[in-house]
């Protein structure tokens, strides 16, 4: 069973949050019951929390002894859990209330019977014997043990009230747990332990498992290696397999994966099929698959699934976070596989499988077949790579053209071929047709070998390296021009756009490129899968200004120059690119000085020809700066291998990169990784590379596909992981006649064609035909430039305007052009400055690219707009660029001028009728009217033949001032025709009824609308004509609403005319509020009281009031609609509900009967209400007596009060008592303090009815303190508070630092204050009753040492010493009072504290004393008033049969102790009672069972509880049950102990008869000393008290001195025994008496010789047993099921049973000690060298011996074993004894170490080199086996072997009959 719950390093907050989950999840918890109070149960610590459980939830078995639970682990069910206050209860035995059959328990013996076990699992099972073991029990005792720990199988159903039968045998557990956990099963499960090899599990606290590492999760595994799991923490586990042969279950987290995928597998079957194709994102990548989800499914893309291609890694191809399309291809039993490949088409159109070599290889651009290689061995293939074209065409490299593959050739015959040469070859052949296409591999070839070959990529390192030595003059120029363009590409973001530039420029046709840079140390890597460099690439790089793209259109930069921005921060740079290998090093030595340099120029072979140079160069050389004047970033340098922190794969990638910036300019805010970073966390920048696909930069990845216009960006990284573009190409024509028409000063001039007409070379030039360096050639030589636009595309398609862009110009990459802003983005052929960051704006280019990119926009718009899509208008600029600044004035106003032209003369504009048109064709609606009406209608009242722009498009921007030709129609317009220009009644009849309703609809939007438009329009009906408002008698209508139209007949009743507002919309007409209309009847019924209106018109026309806003109903019950009682027309809110038993004098303010509505009801006075609105509010008009009215009403509380508040007199608040009293304390206390006085007087009697009396007896029921109304009691005008003394008395004390009191009575202190002055008696004798009077006498405090001081005196007590209570000198309080002062205040102690003797004083005394000791809780042990008598309540007892008289307490005490509560109180004062343990140590005696607690009892307890057993009278002496001798026997050990051993000598004599032989007839005639013969040994007995408590038999003779008499057992060998006794010489015989008596006659041995042979007996048992420690080395004896094993009669298959055992003790053995771990160890095979057990986490070897003689055997290979480690260990099994010993323990502090050697196997040689090797050690020795020597021999030399019996000699036989 596990040991924890949870993890030991959580929080406690975390331990109550996983408590509530298994409370929650009904998970069972592991506790240790660490108390138990039969009153408040048992404390469970869980984890370190506490929990209480009480004990009816320990079991359903009632157990006599719960306290054997404490101590032990136990499982629990949480019942109760509170993680706010921190509470938990819990319950054993819910946890088993449904068990049944098969289910395994862990449970714990209660009792053990001859013939079963009785165990509670939380309820009783009995396990019968046969049931205990898989083999035969004859003891059940010697198995199993009371009150431990024990698993068990339940047999059959737990039913309540029975046994349920169990059985604990190891097979049925076992099959019961390979039944319910089987294979495959998934459980959860806890750690237990943590080793090397894995996990230790518990499963269900039932089963212990073991998961091996490699069955772990990669995530387990990863934990497990960084010590982040934990014990107690719970991981999900598959069974594996089950173990038959330990009894061991095996789990694995990967079949639990595997399992859980099998179900996915199955279930994504049922919704699923072949081919489908998914979206789904990458979220693992491993060497040979990716991993993918499909929302809640996981899935599986092997490598070869991937591309069509061949790849070394997937991550070349995907990235983590990936959104890729799949297509779903078969379950592979326990996954899901997908394919990408499958979507895309076959790499190679198969016509070009039909080339011949030639035409592949003019196909890649290289047509020769002459190439240099370098030689590989794959297997038994050679392949030449690295292919460098050599002859006529040479430097160009042999490159699959579609996807950049550095391609090789296979050598036919490569005999003589060695790998890692370099070798002219000639491509001879292809292979077959079919091989290639089924491999996929267009381009193969195979080769023949020419001659070996210096390595081609070296030698044009070193050309380029010399290139630069000829003349220092121009090195000296171009190291500063370098450095100028390093500094003029300055930023770090530029020199990384650089880099990107150079890779998109590299793509291949098909495949684009894929970029990984990452930073490590000191390097930024930057790699690429483009196309490797070739001989003039490298070239480019290696020369100041030289580029290879200039004559590329589909290039974007300049490789060469670009590429010297990486030596902005860097003073080295690597390069791997195909067989190039090299640096750029300003460190490199040959860099220092001129000399160094230059010395290495190829030309320079003689010192003339070096002082020749030197002399050409004098200048340079003199002035020369080192490193400063040379171009070394132009002087590359060969290596063979590169930085070791580059990593292995470095130099794999087509072209790799490393430039060396040092960490300080890598890392931080600034530094090169923080601004990359910044960089891809805007994924924009790669939307307009022309080739490349993918870039990733340490673990963040951008990828980029382009699908029909499409561009989809998507990240690993950012929460938005996919980003659409659409992007839009237009091209702009390249010709001189374009540009005389726009009249640009430049001219195209052409200086080569072919002589097909295409041209080669041109360059262009300003109209003075000077050559314009900053266009590119590559413009020069082509038709037409592209432009493209990109813009940002929602799901369903739209455009996505772009909102505060900063930045929307690329050239090719992102720029920082600000001044020019646009809602999407642009990307031309722009010409930059030189760090390539600005736009030139005096470039006629320039212009030219503006001036086309303004039509073109306004064309862009025109496309967007017949598709339909909504934001076609808003992608237009709205405002013209700034022309203010000289920097871009001439690009503004070329943009500028076109855009104008471009809007003002183009129809662009799609209007409502899908037509496009000018701007002076459009009308805008600002109005809104047009979304109102109808488009004809809107027209109609405009008069206009313009149109609306399309609804289809958001035409917002047309608004903009930019767009002025637009006609923008305003609210201001319509409404001055409307009030000016239109017939409103005209419009009404041309209009139909939905138009004009929504004209209306529209005006009633403007709150300020003009009265001449609201007045005339036609909307009031009176049933009959139409009207205006201004139509209307103002005077006397009202116009009809929703609540006033059912009035209309009452309305017109009361006088008004009315009218129906028959207008939809609700215009200001200034009608009259509902509040005016309310106000306006209100006055007509004020004014005209003949107004005949029934019951129901008065009730209608009072329900719509009470409808209308503003109009409250209280307003409405406040006019004078209905009458009362007595006609007079009265507000409803000042009149009863009428009834006909009311008292006359409510009639003024009750409605009359005819018009008391139902509906009314609730609006009127009700009579819970009656008094509070009506009786009380004119209570000064009711004459009415004030108690009839309360107690008509029945009121009480603040209604009485109010009555009282009316009155301030005596007199006046007399009339009130009758209803006062049992008002409640509220209203007597506030009728109390409204009286001020009181005054008593001699003479008078105040009876109970009267005011002075009914009123102190409200003041004693009301007032905790009534002595406080005292101050208004006068007696003859004097206050009453000067007559009082307080009677209580508190004594104050402390008790473990807190403070506690006692309170004590002055009256029984101080009898004197018992009576006071005679003027309390005479104020209650006025007084009929004198109950509680005494309380209106306030008491002063008396001091302790006031009462002390006047004690002393009145019991005479001294005032310092004073030793003892005189016998009824005082009562309890008095004596309790005197020893509380003197210990407490004075602090004394001795004899200045009384003491007393209770039995003598009365059984009032000592009740009073009880009774206040138990009403003050005083703790008699420390509380000063118990200074003297604790002796009569410590170790004594209540009555009971197993206490002695004098061992009770008093017997007033016990008579007093009358309650349960009381009992409990002197238990806790150390009274005992039958539950302590010293009277259940008592019973347990006389009852003869077994005290498990005997140890626990102190020796006081022990000893009292013998003086019992001696003297209680019901016993039966002596004792003869086993459990009491054991206890007579503990309590005769102890020290001090009253218990006397004794010999029955008077049984010995009688019993007993002196020897008779001759020897000692002879013997006696000289000695005085007697020896007698008893049968057996000698008899004794422990005596207490003078009673024999026990009898034995002990010892083999006794001694008597003083009458020289030795008894001895006749039943042993006299002879040996007399040996021993005169061996010991205490018994008066010596050795000579023994030879005198025992041997004369026999054998003549001298007493030297005796010893002489003694020790030599010894010393043979020590060798005998050394012999047989030899012989037992490998086959110890062991002892099992009572049968003695020896090493001399046992087979060999007993002999390997018997070794069996004792790997299996030592495995039990070693398996329960902490820190070990022997999951590994399987004891049935390993032998005994154990290489597999782990000790504290780390590996050790244990070496298990049987030898149970005094030496232990080991063979060299055991004992090398255990010297390798001092944690290494040896386990020793004799018996049933196990013991453990370290290397160190046996050997380094055992001076007597042997070395047996076997002459037969060691040979001399052997010996003679251990003697070398020992020549000088002392204390070493060889000792050889003496040939002639015969122990046998020697043991019968002494005699031993003989013995005289009647003069016969009879001879042992040696081994059998010694040993």
């Amino acid at each position: 069973m596990r040991k924890r719950n949870f993890s030991d390093n959580i929080t406690e907050v975390q331990r109550w949050k996983n408590l509530y989950a298994c409370y929650r999840n009904r998970r069972s918890v592991i506790g240790t019951i660490i108390n138990y109070s039969q009153y408040f149960g048992f404390t469970v610590d869980i984890d370190g929390i506490s929990a209480k459980m009480s004990i009816g939830e320990l079991s359903y078995w009632r157990n006599e002894e719960p306290e054997k639970f404490v101590g032990n682990n136990f499982s629990f069910i949480i019942t109760e859990i509170d993680t706010y206050k921190k509470t938990l209860s819990v319950s054993r035995k819910k946890l088993v209330s449904n068990a049944k059959a098969g289910d395994i328990l862990n449970g714990f013996i209660i009792d053990i019977e001859d013939n079963f076990i009785t165990v509670d699992v939380g309820f009783a099972c009995r396990i019968l014997k046969r049931n205990l073991r898989d083999y035969f029990v004859k003891s059940i005792d010697d198995h199993f043990k009371f009150y431990t720990p024990i698993k068990l199988v339940l047999l059959n159903d737990f039913e309540r009230l029975k046994y349920t039968f169990a059985s604990t045998k190891e097979s049925d557990i076992w099959n019961s747990i390979k039944e319910k956990y089987r294979e495959k099963n998934i459980v959860s499960a806890s750690i237990l332990s943590i080793s090397d090899t894995g996990l230790m599990l518990d499963v269900d606290d039932i089963v212990k498992a073991f998961v091996y590492k490699t069955n772990l999760s990669e995530e387990l595994t990863i934990r497990l290696s960084e010590g982040c799991l934990s014990i107690g923490e719970y991981i999900d586990v598959a069974i594996s397999k089950h173990k038959d042969e330990r009894h061991t279950v095996e789990c694995s987290v990967r079949l639990l994966d595997k399992i859980k995928s099998q179900e996915m597998v199955n279930t994504f079957n049922a919704i699923s099929q072949r081919g489908y194709v998914y979206e789904a994102e990458i979220i693992e990548i491993q060497k040979k698959y990716a991993k993918i989800r499909l929302g809640e499914y996981e899935g599986y893309i092997e490598k070869d699934s991937v591309s069509w291609n061949d790849i070394e890694e997937i991550e070349d191809i995907l990235y983590v976070g990936q959104i890729v399309n799949v297509v779903y291809l078969a379950d592979n039993q326990d996954k899901l596989t997908f394919g990408i490949k499958q979507l895309n088409p076959q790499p190679y159109d198969e016509t070009l499988y039909n080339l011949d070599l030639m035409g592949l290889l003019s196909l890649a651009n290289v047509p020769t077949t002459d190439f240099i290689g370098i030689a590989r061995n794959y297997g038994k293939y050679t392949f030449i790579e690295e292919l460098y074209s050599c002859g006529e065409i040479e430097g160009k490299l042999l490159v699959d053209p579609f996807y950049g593959y550095n391609l090789r050739a296979i050598v036919v015959n490569a005999d003589n071929v060695d790998a890692g040469k370099y070798y002219k070859i000639k491509l001879t052949n292809l292979p077959p047709k079919n091989r290639r296409i089924e491999r996929n591999q267009l381009f193969q070839f195979q080769c023949k070998i020419i001659e070996e070959v210096e390595n081609p990529y070296n030698k044009d390192i070193d050309a380029a390296f010399q290139r630069n030595l000829g003349n220092p003059t121009s090195n000296k120029r171009d190291a500063r021009l370098l450095k100028e363009i390093a500094d003029v590409h300055s930023s770090k973001d530029r020199m990384f756009y650089e880099l990107i530039q150079n890779a998109d420029d590299a793509a291949p046709q098909k495949d684009g490129v894929s970029i990984n840079s990452f930073t490590t140390g000191d390097y930024l890597v930057f790699c690429h899968d483009g196309f490797s460099f070739d001989r003039y690439d490298f070239e480019a790089i290696t020369s100041a200004a030289v580029g290879t793209k200039k004559a590329n259109e589909n290039k974007t930069g300049y490789k060469g120059i670009g590429f010297k921005s990486v030596f902005r921060d860097s003073n080295r740079v690597y390069i791997s690119t195909n067989g190039y290998k090299f640096k750029f090093d300003k460190e490199d030595k040959q860099f220092c000085t001129f000399d160094s340099f230059y010395r290495k120029y190829k030309l320079i072979r003689t010192e003339d020809d070096w002082n020749w140079f030197c002399s050409q160069h004098l200048s340079v050389k003199k002035d020369f700066d080192g490193v400063n004047d040379i171009p070394w970033q132009l002087e590359p340098i060969h290596i063979s291998e590169f930085p070791i922190e580059l990593g292995s794969s470095f130099a794999k990638s087509n072209v790799s990169i490393a430039i060396r910036l040092e960490e300080k300019n890598i890392e931080g805010d600034s530094g090169y990784k923080a601004v990359i970073d910044s960089i891809f966390d805007n994924p924009k920048f790669m939307l307009f590379l022309r080739k490349t696909d993918r870039i990733r930069f340490n673990t963040r990845t951008i990828s980029r596909e382009l699908n029909g216009g499409i561009i989809t960006l998507k990240n690993s990284f950012a929460q938005k992981k996919v980003e659409r573009y659409e992007r839009f190409d237009f091209a702009a024509g390249v010709s001189n006649e374009i540009f005389e028409k726009e009249n640009l000063p430049i001219r195209i001039k052409i200086e080569k064609r072919e002589d097909s007409g295409n041209i080669l070379k041109a360059l262009f030039v300003d109209l003075e035909g000077e050559q314009i360096e900053n266009i590119p050639m590559k413009i020069a030589i082509s038709s037409s430039t592209e432009l493209s636009f990109a813009i940002p595309v929602n799901e369903d398609g739209s455009i996505s305007i772009l909102e505060n862009n900063t930045i929307s110009m690329f050239a090719f990459l992102p720029t920082l052009v600000k001044d020019f802003v646009f809602p999407f983005y642009i990307n031309a052929n722009f010409i930059l400055d030189p760090p390539r960051q600005r736009v030139l704006g005096d470039s006629a280019w320039n212009l030219y690219l503006f001036k086309v990119l303004a039509e073109k926009i306004v064309d862009w718009s025109i496309y967007l707009s017949k598709r339909n899509d909504r934001n076609a208008l808003n992608i237009l600029p709205y405002k013209k660029f700034d022309e203010s600044s000289s920097d871009i004035s001439l690009l503004a106003k070329s943009f500028n001028e076109a855009y104008l032209s471009a809007i003002l003369n183009k129809a662009f504009i799609l209007n409502e009728d899908g037509e496009f048109a000018k701007q002076e064709s459009i009308i805008i609606d600002k109005s809104g009217l047009s979304d109102k009406i109808s488009h004809e209608a809107f027209y109609k009242i405009l008069g206009t033949c313009k149109r609306l722009v399309s609804s289809a498009l958001d035409s917002k921007i047309l608004n903009k001032p930019l767009f002025s030709g637009i006609e923008s129609i305003k609210d201001e317009y319509i409404l001055n025709r409307l009030e000016k220009e239109i017939d409103i009644k005209a419009l009404h009849d041309e209009l139909n009824e939905d138009d004009f309703n929504s004209l209306l609809c529209w005006l009633s939007k403007f709150p300020d609308l003009s009265n001449d438009i609201i007045n005339n329009l036609p909307c009031f009906s009176d049933g009959e004509n139409i009207w205006s408002f201004n139509e209307l008698d103002a005077d006397n209508f009202i116009i009809l609403t929703d609540k006033t139209a059912p009035m209309k007949h009452v309305l017109q009743k009361i006088g008004f005319d009315v009218y129906e507002n028959i207008c939809p919309i609700l215009f200001d007409f200034s009608f009259p509020s509902e509040k005016d209309v309310f106000s306006q009847i209100n006055r007509r019924i004020d004014a005209n009281v003949d107004i005949r209106l029934t019951a129901k018109d008065k009730l209608a026309l009072f329900k719509l009031f009470l409808s209308f806003d503003g109009i409250s109903e209280g307003t409405c019950s406040k006019i004078k609609l209905f009458k009362n009682v007595y006609g007079v027309a009265k507000p409803l809110d000042e009149m009863l509900v009428y009834r006909d038993d009311a008292p006359e004098w409510l009639y003024p303010y009750m409605i009359c009967s005819e018009e008391s509505l139902e509906e009314l009801q609730g609006l009127l006075i009700n009579s819970d209400d009656e008094f509070d609105k009506v009786v009380w509010p004119n209570i000064n008009d009711i004459d009415v007596s004030p108690v009839e009215i309360i107690k008509r009403y029945s009121l009480e509380g603040r209604e009485i009060r109010n009555f009282i508040d009316r009155y301030n007199s005596n007199e006046d608040l007399e009339v009130l008592l009758p209803v006062i009293v049992g008002s409640g304390k509220e209203t007597e206390t506030y009728f109390v303090n409204k009286v001020t006085r009181i005054d008593l007087h001699d003479g008078e009697v105040y009876t109970k009815d009267s005011f002075t009396y009914k009123t102190l007896q409200l003041v004693l029921t009301n007032f905790e303190q009534p002595s406080e109304f005292s101050k208004r009691i006068f007696y003859n005008n004097i206050c009453i508070t000067e007559f009082t003394v307080k009677d209580e008395v508190i004594c104050k004390y402390y008790e473990n630092g807190a403070e506690k009191k006692a309170r004590m009575s002055l009256a029984k202190l101080l009898p004197q204050y018992q009576n006071q002055s005679g003027t309390i008696e005479k104020i209650k004798s006025l007084f009929d009753d004198k109950k509680g009077l005494d309380k209106f006498f306030d008491a002063k405090v008396k001091s302790i040492s006031d009462i002390n001081e006047e004690l002393n005196k009145h019991l005479n007590i001294p005032l310092s010493y004073f030793s003892q209570w005189r016998n009824g000198s005082g009562n309890a309080q008095q004596y309790l009072f005197a020893t509380y002062f003197r210990r407490s205040i004075k602090n004394w102690n001795n004899a200045y504290v009384p003491k007393i003797v209770l039995e003598d004083e009365s059984d009032d005394f000592v009740r009073e004393l009880m009774d206040f000791l138990y009403e003050n809780e005083v703790t008699i042990a420390t509380s000063p008033f118990t200074y003297h008598i604790g002796r009569y309540f410590y170790n004594k007892s209540l009555k009971n049969d197993f206490v002695l008289t004098e061992e009770c307490v008093l017997e007033t005490i016990e008579n007093w102790a009358n309650s349960e509560e009381k009992r409990k109180w002197l238990s806790t004062n150390g009274v005992l009672n039958k539950n302590s343990q010293a009277i259940r140590f008592r019973i347990l005696f006389c009852e003869n069972k077994r005290v498990d607690f005997l140890s626990n009892l102190s020796d006081t307890d022990v000893f009292a509880a013998l003086t019992f057993f001696s003297n209680e009278k019901r016993m039966n002496y002596p004792f003869v049950g086993e459990n009491q001798i054991e206890v007579l026997q503990n309590i005769n050990s102890r020290k001090n102990s009253p218990i006397i051993e004794r010999l029955d000598i008077d049984i010995l004599c009688s019993n007993s008869q002196e020897w008779n032989t001759s020897e000692y007839t002879q013997w006696k005639l000289d000695h005085s000393l007697s020896i007698h013969l008893f049968k057996g040994e000698m008899l004794r007995y422990l005596e207490h008290n003078g009673r024999r408590l026990t009898i034995f038999n002990e010892g083999n003779y006794w001694y008597d001195r003083v009458k020289q008499n030795l008894y001895v057992n006749s039943l042993c060998n006299i002879d040996d025994l007399l040996f021993e006794i005169a061996r010991e010489g205490k018994s008066g015989l010596d050795l000579d008496d023994y030879q005198e008596l025992c041997r004369k006659g026999k054998i003549s041995v001298s007493e030297e010789t005796i010893k002489a042979k003694d020790k030599k007996i010894a010393y043979l048992e020590q060798e005998i047993e050394r012999l047989k420690a030899i012989e037992q080395n490998f086959y110890s004896e062991v002892e099992n099921h009572g049968i003695k094993y020896n090493r001399g009669n046992l087979p060999p298959e007993q002999r390997k049973q018997v070794n069996l055992e004792a790997c299996e003790q030592a495995y039990n053995y070693l398996n329960d000690i902490d820190g070990y771990d022997c999951s590994e160890w399987n004891y049935s095979t390993d032998g005994r060298v154990v290489k597999s057990v782990l000790f504290n986490g780390h590996k050790i070897v244990v070496v298990i011996t049987s030898s149970g003689g005094g030496y232990i055997h080991l063979n060299p290979y055991a004992f090398a074993q255990l010297m390798e480690n001092p944690e290494n260990l040896l386990i020793n099994v004799c018996g049933n004894n196990v013991r453990t010993y370290s290397f160190k323990e046996l050997f380094e502090e055992n001076q007597d170490v042997n070395l047996i050697f076997d002459s037969k196997v060691v040979t001399p040689e052997n010996f003679a080199e251990l003697a070398n090797r020992f020549l000088t050690s002392e204390r070493t020795c060889f000792v050889i086996a003496n040939p002639n020597y015969s122990a046998s021999d020697e043991i019968k030399g002494f005699g031993l072997n003989e013995k005289m019996e009647g003069g016969k000699v009879i001879t042992f036989s040696f081994d059998d009959q010694i040993w």
